[in-house]
């Protein structure tokens, strides 16, 4: 923790900001700030409109800090909303109909044109909303754990399935359309200085980096999930990032990359 108190000094100081002890402020979403809300609202301090992106927006609301962010800060921010399931697109943009500039692309970012998706079947849906979070939607309980990687869904179903039913039966396969992050921000119009790039890809937020022209866009933020990355796929895309002038800070299930000045 003392090590990301001091990436985050580091970083308002970077836009000419000094750090003092005060109380606790509250945070964005109902408690205290995170290091990558703080993150956030010092960047916006030093800038009248953040552009964001979001590779794996699901359906926006449920566990995602930028929601919160830009509903505090709607005139400010502009939205890229990357999500490839298509049954999640309608919530997606019900949840951000509040949002003054926001665009949604259909797809997911990588390397090929293609990419094979598994996902909770929809008939499963209910069955999994029901002894997953009884306090989400069913959408947004059955769908967090889509993923590229067929073993990442399927030993997350095999660990909360309390009956003897087929696991195997429960997984649906799609082929979802997929480009580079430069092609997708050609694609929707989106402008290419991106001040932040968010990812959560369930295993493949590595592969999303790698696709994300991060030599050419240069995002001062990067945040994505590594609890289901590989100690040796941590350590690759910590070194690249590392090797473009990043410090990357491991927050536990999430880390926080900070471009160097």
């Amino acid at each position: 923790m003392k090590k990301v108190k001091k990436l985050l000094v580091k970083f308002a100081k970077k836009f000419g900001y000094d750090v003092v002890k005060i109380k606790p402020q509250k945070k964005l979403n109902d408690g205290y700030a995170s290091p990558y809300e703080s993150s956030l609202l010092t960047l916006l301090s030093n800038n009248n409109e953040l552009n964001i992106v979001v590779v794996g927006a699901n359906d926006g609301l449920v566990g995602d800090p930028v929601y919160h962010f830009a509903n505090m800060f709607p005139k400010r921010t502009q939205l890229l909303l990357v999500e490839p399931q298509q049954e999640l697109i309608p919530f997606l943009k019900e949840n951000y109909s509040f949002h003054p500039s926001y665009k949604v692309y259909k797809g997911a970012v990588g390397p090929e044109k293609e990419l094979k998706l598994y996902s909770v079947d929809k008939s499963a849906w209910n069955y999994v909303a029901k002894i997953r979070e009884k306090d989400w939607p069913e959408h947004r309980a059955s769908t967090g754990r889509t993923s590229p990687d067929k073993q990442v869904l399927k030993r997350w179903l095999e660990k909360i399935v309390n009956d003897d039913r087929d696991v195997d039966g429960m997984i649906s396969e799609d082929v979802v359309p997929c480009m580079k992050l430069a092609e997708v921000l050609d694609e929707t119009d989106f402008p290419r200085n991106i001040d932040v790039l968010q990812v959560d890809t369930e295993g493949f937020d590595d592969q999303v980096i790698y696709n994300s022209d991060i030599d050419e866009l240069k995002p001062n933020l990067i945040f994505f999930e590594i609890s289901l990355l590989s100690e040796q796929k941590l350590e690759s895309i910590q070194t690249y990032l590392e090797d473009r002038g990043y410090f990357v800070a491991n927050l536990g299930v999430d880390a926080l990359a900070i471009k160097n000045a």
